[in-house]
């Protein structure tokens, strides 16, 4: 094969090229390529012209406009896909938190199957003020080590259990809530402490039915219990007035309140008013409400969880929150 040929092919030039040299056509050049071990030997041996006749081979890019294009394009359609792919985010993460306050009322179910009643929203007698509904049922969440290191003897922010109040349980906080994971207050002696105690609770966001403030048993629920709510969602967050600040939460292990660098004061409340829903940072403290677009979740008595709008009928809701009001529910 002489040098000057275009096409492509496997050749011996001797005495001027080693044995099975490549000689290849790229643009207005020839070159000889010889495998030699792991290497490549590239070698200009001439020029011809290869081009087709009609066909530029020198643009090797795009141009300007084309890349403005390719842009435009990629950016229009990463517009379309962004709303998708943050609602199919939204809808995993309230179907999570449909599974955890599934979890929390059949572990009440649970726990009034053994004492045939529910606990307290928040005791006042029976037990050390300042323990909590979630506290009595962390045995039937899987939590019976936790449960048995608390000494019900003596208050929560007391020196043998307030060590334990800054475990975060996963269950008792939505997958949605981007507030803080716990804060630090100040406990005062109101519950029995000798002097100030410092205490960190974590945030969390289900709370029991305001109604509930004794020991109910589902047969005194004369509502129905598909028609009474038993839990809802309650968001971290600061209501602010004139002059005072406050940051309202709940958790799983007690009823304590304090002061708090951050604010002017932090309260940790069990119970949530299920009579209204509102927003996040709103006007009621201690109110239903959440960081799911257009409403709030609650678990009815009965056990099955709602995702209940934020428009339905005040005195609808006012029904569904009572327990034995007498009132017709009707859908909701």
């Amino acid at each position: 094969m002489a040098v000057g040929q275009t096409r492509c092919d496997v050749a011996r030039l001797p005495g001027v090229l080693p044995q099975a040299t490549v000689i290849m056509a790229f643009g207005q050049e020839l070159f000889a390529f010889h495998p030699c071990g792991m290497e490549i030997i590239m070698r200009r041996i001439g020029t011809r012209s290869c081009r087709p006749p009609g066909l530029d081979w020198r643009r090797a890019g795009f141009t300007l406009v084309e890349l403005l294009v390719v842009i435009a394009v990629i950016g229009v359609l990463v517009a379309l896909l962004l709303p998708a792919v943050q609602a199919a985010r939204g809808a995993a993460r309230r179907a999570q938190c449909t599974n955890h306050l599934k979890q929390l009322a059949v572990a009440m179910h649970n726990y009034h199957d053994v004492h045939r009643m529910l606990p307290m929203g928040h005791y006042e007698n029976g037990l050390p003020q300042g323990w909590a509904w979630g506290a009595m049922v962390l045995p039937y969440l899987e939590h019976s080590a936790l449960y048995e290191r608390c000494d019900f003897r003596f208050s929560p922010s007391a020196p043998p259990n307030v060590d334990l109040l800054k475990t975060g349980l996963a269950v008792f906080r939505c997958p949605s809530e981007p507030g803080p994971l716990s804060e630090t207050i100040v406990v005062q002696d109101s519950l029995g402490v000798s002097g100030t105690v410092t205490a960190t609770l974590p945030y969390e966001n289900y709370a029991l039915n305001n109604e509930i403030q004794t020991h109910v048993r589902f047969a005194e629920v004369r509502d129905g219990l598909s028609n009474t709510i038993l839990l809802g969602e309650m968001a971290v967050y600061i209501y602010d007035w004139p002059s005072f600040r406050i940051r309202c939460s709940t958790t799983w292990s007690s009823d304590l309140f304090g002061d708090n660098s951050t604010v002017n004061f932090c309260s940790f409340y069990p119970l949530v008013w299920c009579n209204r829903i509102d927003k996040p940072n709103g006007t009621v403290p201690f109110g239903a409400s959440s960081y799911h677009p257009g409403g709030v979740q609650f678990a009815l008595f009965d056990g099955s969880v709602h995702f209940i709008s934020e428009t339905i009928d005040r005195r609808k809701l006012r029904y569904l929150a009572e327990l034995n009001d007498g009132q017709p529910v009707g859908p909701f």
